[in-house]
């Protein structure tokens, strides 16, 4: 459409042009003569422009309103293409295999990655929260919480919960968040074939390097996961 419409300004510029300086009759047949020459220039470029268009609309992004998602807008099997019109900020990261975007759950900020396989196909999401904001582990335990309530909300509340004691430390914490931070205790939750068998999730609050992280992997049950598994 930019295309078109600069051909048409251009178009009606040399018009003028040649209409103010047309005064006798040789510049009168000049005139003529590059004036078709414009008018033919003209229409060449705006059957390049309607050419470009068609192919445009060809390429179009059509999406059912109507479709049931799978994580937030998009669905199993969506293209990098169609993932990123339907997210409506531009990712922070756009690599390999993996489209990365800051977002919102249940007024929880994380990191949300889409992860393609090798035929572009949408198959794995990961959502991550760490505690870089300087978060103790009680406040990472209710992130988790708030964001396995979201997740529970939309997948159902048929999941399991589980922990980890990596040190006997962990009975004289006050509390799981402190044994968390401390490196002594692992919390996981899993939920199994939801939303009508298309999606297995895992959950896991953990400590590693010093940094507590916790994390959901939504994962097709039918679409394949890429051969090496992407890190965040």
């Amino acid at each position: 459409m930019k295309k078109r419409i600069m051909a048409l300004i251009l178009s009606a510029l040399l018009c003028l042009s040649f209409a103010a300086c047309g005064n006798s009759e040789n510049s009168k047949e000049n005139t003529d003569i590059e004036s078709k020459q414009v008018v033919e220039s003209t229409a060449e470029n705006n059957e390049e422009t309607l050419s470009s268009e068609d192919e445009s609309s060809e390429n179009a992004i059509n999406i059912d309103p109507n479709r049931e998602t799978d994580i937030r807008n998009t669905c199993w099997g969506d293209s990098r293409e169609v993932v990123r019109s339907l997210e409506s900020d531009s990712p922070k990261l756009d690599e390999g295999n993996m489209l990365v975007y800051d977002v919102f759950v249940d007024g929880v900020k994380v990191t949300l990655a889409y992860v393609f396989n090798e035929q572009n196909q949408l198959c794995e999401a990961l959502y991550t929260v760490d505690d870089s904001d300087g978060s103790k582990g009680t406040t990472m335990v209710e992130k988790f919480a708030h964001i396995g309530g979201a997740i529970a909300q939309k997948y159902g509340n048929d999941y399991k919960v589980d922990s980890k004691k990596l040190s006997s430390l962990a009975d004289y914490c006050d509390d799981v968040g402190e044994a968390v931070e401390l490196g002594y205790i692992e919390v996981y939750e899993s939920w199994n074939y939801v939303k009508g068998g298309r999606c297995t999730i895992k959950g896991s609050l953990t400590r590693k390097n010093y940094t507590v992280t916790g994390s959901f992997l939504l994962s097709s049950t039918s679409i394949s996961s890429p051969k090496s598994e992407p890190g965040i």
